[in-house]
């Protein structure tokens, strides 16, 4: 369960990192990096999951999708 957690936390980083260096090289997406990145982060750490949810972007835009998705639910509120 810890090896999980911590393989999910790299792996965020890895996907940020990406997301930086996408920022940086105009021809490489950043925003599949980023979203990749924050929900492992929220699978990986539930106070990461709750500051993401207590924020308006997310109550205004993702939560309605995020609560229609069966698989995105599961896997964020786990």
């Amino acid at each position: 369960m810890i090896m999980k957690k911590i393989l999910m936390i790299i792996l965020a980083a890895i996907f940020f990192l990406l997301g930086v260096i996408g920022l940086l090289i105009p021809v490489i997406p950043q925003v599949p990096f980023f979203v990749a990145g924050v929900l492992l982060m929220s699978m990986a750490s539930p106070r990461f999951r709750n500051a993401v949810k207590g924020t308006k972007l997310y109550r205004k835009y993702l939560k309605k999708h995020i609560d229609n998705n069966v698989r995105l639910s599961a896997m964020l509120n786990a």
